[in-house]
């Protein structure tokens, strides 16, 4: 055992527990009212909680406790400081290292000293949790695993944090600093991502930080993992990748330890080569994080962005050497150089991806190479994957090869035209849509684009894609339905409450009709500028089973649009006589008021106050006008950029509004042009 007392020393451990026992003790205070007597208070009235079986599991899986996960993010850091706080004042310093024991000693002693410190109050609450599970009915209720996966979670979180903190503390020498640049480490490699990736945004046409934010890259960032737990708990990969970061931080802040200059005491970074890095880091942080915000704030882009890194990379010169100098008086020859050759440096690389030296915007994948293809107005679907659980898998990657040519067909003409290769903000504005792909290679990797074009520019590339029977089965869900999947389907009026139930022999009928109709419409009818004209809609709801699986998505019913094109639906519904049951006829109607809005102010008056007669109106009765309005009207308030605008409000006989929506300035019925 002679080794271990050469690592450690009892009287320094001793020394440290009663010195700095209020840590350990204020955290186990905490927790214990955080969690065993929490649940003491909670399981003599468990009868009043809906759902009793995940109360306590909720608990232990740190859902809902953000002040679990504050404490773990606080106290090792706060350990941290006070078991190594000598190193940052002089007297200190000078008196530890005058005390006839090697460094190695001194620091491994504080260091399990200080392990033990924030690690017994989560093992005594665990321990108090299993005897409480033991003793009352919380067995019926939490299961031992959950109390097990609490504690080792805990320890893991803390180890991490509290290994960074003694790292940072070992080049730090003063205790703000450490504490300051703690959670910088600990945010830095998602803080970094995310900088970097929406640069790229603007200097790379087709580059998405977007898909490397829904990648789970943030998580690298032990602070972020933290606050994640409510969501989900560490995976295995996870606990083996904190468990060698907490082995190379340890690893590292005992060498750093043996060469610190104890003199230094007091100095932001005690370690010269450490000040280089410290330096060029928030630099390059500062000017990243200024142009981004010139993006973000005006959308200006080319030379704009490039002044913008300039003047934030000479800010961020300018505040780093201020902390490590500890004054303003920064500005000389020295500075002068190193803020030279930094722009030298940023500049080349920054000079390089503008030219795309690498080919990164020209690589388009070759089709006989792509295994799947994703296309999509953005990467939510890709990420999410909504028909995990559904029996058919849905993960919306198109694998025809004819899909696949004709979505290599639009990326090639994106590639040669690069209008709108900035305007990436919103997935919609205007006549621009976010357009983004995902190419799985036979190889293994994936290709990642995004970009924002012109609408009407691509339209013919984007029809040939809508009207794919691959596309088509992804975009309705009504589409992989068989007929035993269907318990009954509901036809319903969008504007009156006109509604019709058909069971189950009618229904799985009309099923199969509907699914002809979505299988033959063309671009048009489903994506076409009438395509939001629908006489009503059709509610699917599903069997029992079927329902089951899919009811996280679609709320065991599938929604499907009634398109006026659907001849052979509207025949069947006339020939069964259900038409008018689930249809806005004339019959309904009693008057059609249409007013013309000429200015802003009419228009916002309008908007706010519902249907009213601001003038220059147009009233009529005829039932022939009034159907070519329920043809021609849009449900949906649409405005062109000029007035006149032209509102359509329906009414009884009461003069009881029913309902109101605009014209299109080119689709006006008939009798507004005879007026």
């Amino acid at each position: 055992m002679k080794w271990i007392k050469s690592f450690l020393h009892k009287g320094v451990i001793e020394t440290n527990l009663k010195r700095f026992v209020w840590v350990g003790g204020t955290y186990f205070i905490l927790l214990m009212l955080l969690l065993p007597l929490r649940v003491l208070m909670t399981l003599p009235s468990m009868e009043n909680y809906y759902f009793s079986d995940q109360i306590f599991t909720r608990i232990y899986a740190f859902q809902g406790e953000p002040f679990q996960m504050f404490l773990i993010l606080t106290v090792p850091l706060v350990t941290a400081i006070v078991m190594f706080q000598y190193l940052q004042q002089k007297s200190p310093t000078d008196f530890f290292h005058s005390i006839p024991l090697p460094r190695k000693t001194l620091f491994w002693s504080n260091l399990t000293s200080g392990v033990l410190l924030w690690s017994l109050p989560i093992l005594a609450t665990g321990g108090i949790s299993f005897l409480i599970r033991s003793f009352t009915e919380l067995h019926l209720y939490l299961e031992s695993a959950m109390i097990w996966q609490w504690m080792g979670t805990s320890l893991l979180m803390n180890a991490v944090i509290y290994c960074a903190s003694i790292t940072v503390g070992m080049f730090s020498g003063v205790i703000l600093a450490q504490g300051i640049f703690t959670y910088i480490l600990l945010l830095l490699p998602a803080g970094m991502l995310v900088l970097i990736a929406y640069n790229l945004n603007s200097l790379l046409h087709g580059f998405s930080g977007d898909f490397l934010m829904r990648e789970d890259y943030l998580l690298f960032s032990p602070v972020i993992r933290t606050f994640g737990l409510y969501a989900d708990l560490l995976s295995r990969s996870e606990v083996q990748g904190y468990l060698v970061a907490c082995v190379i931080l340890i690893a590292l802040s005992r060498v750093l330890y043996q060469y610190r200059r104890m003199e230094r005491c007091r100095q932001t970074v005690v370690f010269n080569g450490i000040n280089m890095i410290f330096l060029m880091g928030i630099t390059f942080c500062v000017m990243l994080t200024g142009g981004l915000y010139v993006q973000l704030a005006s959308r200006h882009n080319g030379i704009w962005v490039f002044v913008a890194y300039l003047l934030f990379a000479l800010l961020g010169h300018f505040i780093a050497l201020a902390v490590l100098n500890k004054s303003f008086r920064v500005f000389n020859r020295k500075s002068a150089k190193s803020f030279g050759i930094y722009l030298l440096v940023v500049g080349a690389i920054l000079m390089g991806i503008v030219t795309d030296i690498t080919g990164y915007e020209q690589r388009v994948p070759d089709p006989e190479k792509v295994e799947a293809a994703y296309f999509d107005w953005g990467f939510w679907r890709y990420h999410h994957k909504w028909d995990d659980l559904d029996e058919e898998g849905m993960d919306y990657l198109y694998r025809h090869p004819e899909s696949i040519e004709k979505i290599i067909a639009l990326h090639e003409a994106i590639v040669q035209q690069k209008e709108g290769r900035f305007l990436r903000h919103p997935s919609y504005n205007g006549d621009f849509r976010g357009i983004s792909l995902v190419y799985h290679l036979e190889n293994g990797n994936r290709q990642i684009r995004e970009y924002t074009v012109p609408y009407e520019d691509f339209e013919s590339y984007f029809r040939p894609i809508r009207e794919l029977a691959e596309d088509k089965k992804m975009e309705y869900p009504v589409l992989r339905l068989e007929a035993e999947d269907v318990s009954h389907i509901e036809f319903r009026s969008y504007e009156l409450d006109k509604r019709k139930i058909l069971q189950q022999e009618e229904a799985r009928e009309v099923l199969k009709i509907i699914q002809q109709e979505i299988e033959e419409a063309d671009y048009d009818v489903l994506y076409g500028e009438s395509s939001h004209r629908h006489q009503g809609s059709l509610r699917v709801r599903l069997t029992d089973g079927k329902s089951k699986a899919m009811a996280p998505y679609y709320g065991g019913e599938i929604y499907v649009a009634r398109h006026p094109e659907f001849e052979t639906l509207e025949r069947w519904l006339k020939d069964q006589g259900y038409y008018e049951d689930v249809t806005v006829v004339p019959e309904d109607i009693y008057q059609v008021s249409v007013q013309m809005v000429q200015n802003e102010e009419e228009w916002e008056l309008m908007d706010r106050n519902g249907f009213m007669e601001v003038g220059n109106g147009i009233i009529t009765k005829e039932k022939e006008e009034i159907k070519e309005s329920l043809t021609r009207y849009d449900p949906f308030w649409r405005r062109d950029d000029h007035f006149p605008v032209y509102v359509v409000g329906f009414f009884d006989e009461f003069d009881n509004q029913l309902f109101m929506g605009t014209f299109e300035s080119g689709n006006l019925p008939e009798f507004i042009y005879l007026q």
